[in-house]
């Protein structure tokens, strides 16, 4: 598999974006090549082979994304010429952009997601499964004990 197949399969497991797996691999056909790349044998047979996550995964890596990722490239966006912003969107990573506004002006404005709210969260789910892992743990001691006493 060439070297920018393998990038765009792994960063299309993390993220589930043909665009932006596009982007991330620097595929000259962008969205168009990305889709292409789903129709061929071998990626599909290395997304079938790869496992595949449980909706809460996809979850919680968006929350890590939001709380932990980078804002430089909104930073960016806001920076820049609004032309020169224009021809370089499909490279950056604007997942923590909650909204985009231009002034009358001619200026823009960008507001990022709170990442309080998703730092919660994944500390309320992150607390739910080591409680449940704990849960299982005392069964699967409780089935050994009792499967000892049967002897």
């Amino acid at each position: 598999m060439e070297e920018q197949e393998t990038l765009f399969c792994n960063q299309y497991l993390r993220c589930r974006n043909v665009r932006e797996a596009a982007a991330f691999a620097g595929l000259a056909g962008g969205e168009a090549e990305g889709y292409r790349l789903l129709s061929r044998r071998r990626v599909k047979s290395r997304l079938d082979r790869a496992k595949t996550e449980s909706l809460l995964e996809l979850a919680q890596a968006g929350l890590r994304r939001l709380a932990l990722g980078s804002n430089a490239d909104g930073i960016r966006l806001a920076l820049s010429d609004p032309e020169q912003a224009l021809s370089r969107l499909e490279e950056w990573d604007l997942y923590g952009i909650s909204a985009v506004k231009r002034g009358r002006d001619g200026s823009i404005e960008v507001q990022f997601y709170n990442r309080f709210p998703a730092l919660e969260l994944l500390c309320r789910l992150g607390q739910e499964q080591e409680q449940a892992k704990d849960g299982l743990s005392f069964c699967r001691a409780l089935e050994t004990a009792a499967g000892e006493e049967e002897e």
